[in-house]
């Protein structure tokens, strides 16, 4: 094979890749880094769990500073939608169709690059422009713009918080405001007072009433029992018997008795001593029945005031019972409507708290991003891309090389050793001759597609 060929195209190769390193646009790279501190802010520490460093966190991150967001920014800030140029550039690519702002950031993001360093919270933003000017301004607005949307993304979802807790805490305000009107309302109406003193007097009158029953009750029976055994025989009745007066009274009536009979015997029914003691008997027999009824008279009355006392208390008692029953469950519901005041009470609390938190955190521009080194403007343009078109100039120019040789043998192989020559020929080998000079002529060696056709090939 021509040596010179090979040759050939391994320059051919590398002088265009060479060509083509110096053709390109020269191009200025700056960087700005960004530290990213995965702890909460000492406002939201409360609400917020502490974050660890992780690779999702810091993936998380470096997405937010890729995001169309950030480049929108980008371009807001830099102003490179009133770029001259850069309107008529994009009609010319899309025909006028499309978000123009969304083009420059998409061209915008395709000219930088966003790392995490390995195994820590810095994020390197790295800018790439045809003046190293540009290159710094764009990293720089880059890492402001990152950490502006980490701000936004912070405040934002704070002030719809602090928003909704507050249109929250007015209702419960309302709602707290009508149960502490409908607790005063029943408190004045059932008129319990906060220590419960009325229940306890009124349990206690319950108790009195309860106990004067029953000592009317006992009275009652007694009377009862006394006015039956003196309507049935008054006489033997024992308040009868042991009532001084009609005691007395049967003294003197059996001494009247006992006159008349003597009288009688000697004076004769007719006799005016006789009819006098008569008269005295029966006036005696008088009083006594007179005071005998009215001492069983007595007892009536006594058993009928008893029987009327024990029916007011019982009246007394039973209304008595009807108002302690209405107290307590009037407690009970003034128990559950403060329970409620007080849930009502707490849960506007918690949401003021939450409230007065959110706001907090909505006014504070607090982030987890600080810019650690802004891009300074580069001395010399970034050579990485032509390093890289010349490494592939060489490596490619070999390459297509050895690829045109395997190529060439492919197509046309040649005989090199006896035994291709025995299988190409298919028959034996008779003799060798000398090793040819490593100088002969171009054709001394055959192709095996000419040696099949010489004219001494066996069938």
């Amino acid at each position: 094979m021509n040596r010179r060929r090979l040759a050939g195209i391994f320059a051919a190769t590398f002088l265009l890749a060479l060509l083509t390193a110096f053709i390109l646009p020269r191009s200025f790279t700056a960087t700005a880094t960004v530290v990213v501190d995965p702890k909460p802010d000492p406002v939201a520490a409360a609400n917020q769990p502490s974050l660890a460093w992780s690779s999702a966190f810091m993936t998380t991150q470096v997405d937010i500073a890729r995001s169309e967001r950030v480049a929108r920014t980008v371009v807001a800030q830099l102003q490179l939608d009133q770029t001259p140029g850069v309107q008529e550039k994009w009609r010319q690519e899309t025909g006028g169709r499309g978000d123009y702002i969304a083009w420059i950031a998409n061209n915008l993001q395709q000219r930088v690059s966003i790392a995490p360093a390995r195994e820590s919270g810095v994020i390197s933003i790295s800018a790439k422009w045809s003046d190293a000017k540009g290159a710094s301004a764009i990293a720089n607005a880059f890492a402001k713009a990152y950490i502006d949307t980490t701000i936004e993304l912070n405040v934002e979802p704070a002030k719809q918080y602090a928003g909704w807790f507050d249109t929250r805490a007015a209702e419960l305000r309302r709602t707290l405001e009508s149960k502490q009107r409908v607790l005063s309302d029943f408190e004045n109406k059932s008129e319990i007072t906060s220590t419960d003193e009325r229940l306890d007097i009124e349990t206690a009158r319950l108790n009195d009433l309860s106990t004067q029953l029953t000592v009317v009750q006992t009275q009652r029976q007694d009377t009862e029992s006394k006015e039956q055994k003196a309507r049935t025989n008054s006489e033997d009745a024992p308040e009868v018997l042991q009532n001084p007066l009609i005691g007395t009274l049967k003294a003197e009536l059996a001494d009247a008795e006992a006159k008349e009979k003597i009288l009688a015997t000697s004076l004769g029914i007719r006799h005016p001593d006789y009819i006098k003691a008569r008269a005295s008997v029966s006036s005696l027999q008088r009083r006594l029945a007179d005071e005998t009824a009215r001492l069983v008279s007595s007892l009536v009355n006594a058993n009928q005031v008893n029987v009327q006392r024990e029916q007011e208390l019982q009246q007394a008692l039973s209304e008595q019972k009807q108002k302690v029953l209405g107290l307590k469950r009037d407690r009970d519901v003034l128990e559950v409507m403060r329970s409620d005041v007080a849930a009502a009470q707490r849960n506007l609390e918690a949401v003021a708290q939450r409230s007065a938190q959110s706001s907090m955190e909505g006014d504070i521009q607090h982030t987890n991003a600080l810019l650690l080194s802004a891009a300074v403007e580069p001395d010399r343009p970034s050579e990485k891309m032509r390093r890289v078109l010349i490494a592939f100039g060489l490596f490619g120019g070999i390459l297509a090389a050895v690829g045109y040789a395997l190529f060439s043998e492919l197509m046309s192989p040649r005989i090199r050793c006896d035994e291709q020559l025995e299988k190409l020929l298919e028959l034996p080998l008779l003799g060798t001759t000398a090793a040819p000079s490593r100088r002969r002529p171009a054709h001394a060696t055959l192709s095996a597609a000419a040696f099949r056709r010489l004219p001494f090939r066996s069938a």
